[in-house]
């Protein structure tokens, strides 16, 4: 009776049961039959088992990166949901500086207008509300450049995030990769087989 794959197989795994490396003499004492049969049924045998391990550090991997993925998302999603807040709150002190500026201007030039109607007396009052409003237009100029640094540096925060988001990307585009090279792998497994499949029917003269 020819020695099948299956019969090889069965003997690796007896020999291996008992602590022993499977070679060929120890599964010609087991399945009998020739050293050729025997040489490429078990070359088979081995290279299906390395092909299997390749796989699962793929999926391993595969899951890594998914997890990876997850963590980016919401770590990105946390950060601009910070800055959209900072970039809220600095407009609306903007919004609020800008509106007490300008209040306070307009009572200054109201004043500055009564005062030079009044007379030379007005004078004195007239130099102190011109040095409040050239205090005023300092402050506001401070307060200016102040909020311009806050906004460069949410930019650069803008950036980070844009940078994060490529990482991303490219991540992503290693994992389709990944996948690709799993189902080529699928499909060089089955080819395989169907071939084995084959050399099994044939003849015994053929071996």
């Amino acid at each position: 009776m020819a020695v099948t794959k299956n019969d090889v197989l069965t003997a690796i795994e007896q020999i291996e049961s008992r602590g022993d490396n499977p070679t060929n003499a120890n599964i010609l004492a087991i399945v009998g039959g020739s050293n050729a049969t025997v040489q490429k049924y078990r070359s088979e045998i081995m290279s299906e088992r390395q092909q299997q391990a390749f796989k699962s550090r793929i999926v391993l991997k595969d899951s890594e990166l998914s997890k990876l993925t997850n963590t980016f998302n919401d770590l990105l999603a946390n950060r601009l949901g910070e800055l959209n807040s900072e970039l809220t709150q600095i407009i609306n002190q903007l919004q609020t500086s800008n509106d007490d500026l300008s209040a306070q201007l307009d009572v200054i030039q109201g004043e500055l207008v009564n005062a030079n109607n009044q007379s030379k007396a007005k004078d004195e009052r007239i130099s102190e509300l011109e040095n409040e409003l050239s205090f005023i237009e300092k402050k506001a100029s401070r307060e200016k450049d102040e909020l311009n640094a806050q906004l460069v540096e949410l930019y650069k925060q803008a950036g980070k995030v844009e940078l994060l988001t490529e990482k991303l990307a490219s991540l992503e585009t290693e994992n389709r990769e990944l996948k690709r090279v799993i189902e080529n792998n699928k499909d060089e497994t089955y080819a395989k087989k169907q071939s084995t499949r084959k050399q099994e029917k044939l003849p015994l003269g053929r071996e």
